[in-house]
């Protein structure tokens, strides 16, 4: 069995280090991760393994000492959060693994490596939000277009790829920014959502951990092909799909439509700011930071409300700018290398040309520069 080594020196975002790390796993991780042989870094390295229905409340008041470095791997929610006042003077990081697979927990060790907390490509992009400036959304590969006007009521949550300072607990690896709205935002036009998806469980959602998974397996011909969604204040009107390419994406997207009419509104536009995470084959919330060498990366949460799901859905071919003409995501016209073809499609094949008429399918040609594949 592969294992993933955890190694406590090579985290760069830990700058303030104390004399101690601990690394915390629940008890599904407990053959498939180590901790590396301790170097200079630390003084002493640890490890506990929580047992089912342990908190990190529980550790922190009874087996997490203070003056420590911790890094947490654990595939349950209540690992991953505690009071700010249990804290104290401790410097926590949270991997929330989808799962127990080892793949991914290797891929996030990496990235939180290869994370540099000197790196900042978005002080445009923190201005345009801070200032609610308009933005236009064009997708490179079908030219079809939006715009996103932010009125004041917009609330910029960001997860800075910085230092990690004790007395604080991170949700690793991070680097994010994300505008959202209590009700729908201001968007207007037609998107193309490519890329990545992901599927998480709102607060109130009742949805399985099995519809989940359902929906994010329906949703993955996005990796390969585009969607394009008409947008009228904030909420999707139709579904144009790829014929042969992403029919499948379409349809899991309508039936969640017609099971929720909620899962139409469009809930928020985030932007991934870290260049070390790589486009993981894996449903976590870690595809927020993502980001390429050329800038930031977006996309577009769907849901979250009244018991919907909270669909994340990239704008990975898509140029996002400011009116005045600053471009604040690059988007793209290639394959991530990353990515693999989980669709079973050949790969010779584009899937793009502009939307013209009212019908929901895109027409399907050849095109050496489509970049879907």
């Amino acid at each position: 069995m592969n294992v993933a080594t955890v190694a406590p020196g090579t985290y760069r975002q830990y700058t303030a280090r104390h004399h101690q790390f601990c690394l915390v796993t629940d008890d599904t991780l407990t053959t498939t991760v180590q901790l590396a042989e301790p170097d200079n870094t630390y003084s002493r390295t640890t490890r506990i393994n929580a047992p089912a229905g342990t908190t990190l409340a529980d550790l922190l008041t009874s087996r997490l000492p203070d003056n420590t470095d911790v890094l947490i791997l654990t595939t349950r929610t209540e690992l991953t959060t505690a009071p700010t006042e249990l804290i104290s003077d401790r410097t926590i990081a949270v991997l929330h693994l989808p799962d127990n697979n080892t793949t991914t927990a290797a891929e996030l060790l990496q990235a939180l490596q290869d994370s540099d907390p000197q790196h900042d490509s978005a002080r445009r992009l923190r201005s345009a939000l801070e200032t609610g400036q308009a933005l236009s959304v064009t997708d490179q590969l079908t030219g079809v277009a939006a715009a996103l006007t932010p009125g004041p009521g917009a609330t910029r949550i960001t997860a800075d790829l910085g230092p990690f300072q004790p007395g604080t607990l991170h949700h690793a690896p991070n680097g994010w920014i994300t505008l959202s709205t209590h009700d729908t935002l201001p968007l207007n036009g037609q998107i193309a959502v490519k890329g990545r998806p992901t599927v998480h469980h709102s607060n109130n959602s009742t949805a399985t951990a099995a519809e989940r998974q359902r929906a994010y397996e329906g949703l993955l011909p996005l990796t390969r092909y585009p969607l394009v969604l008409t947008i009228e204040n904030g909420t999707v009107t139709d579904i144009k799909a790829v014929d042969g390419g992403s029919d499948n994406a379409s349809h899991t997207l309508q039936t969640l439509f017609d099971q929720n009419p909620h899962h139409r509104r469009i809930t928020a536009i985030g932007f991934g700011l870290n260049p070390a995470v790589p486009a993981l084959r894996a449903n976590t919330t870690t595809h927020h930071a993502r980001a390429t060498t050329k800038g930031p990366t977006a996309h577009l949460t769907l849901g979250g409300l009244d018991g919907t799901l909270q669909l994340h859905l990239p704008l990975d071919s898509s140029r996002i700018e400011t009116t005045d003409g600053h471009t604040l995501a690059p988007g793209t016209t290639t394959r991530d290398p990353a990515e693999t073809n989980e669709t079973g499609d050949s790969g010779d094949t584009c899937a793009i040309t502009p939307p013209t008429t009212t019908g929901r399918k895109l027409n399907r040609v050849r095109s050496a520069s489509c970049g879907c594949h």
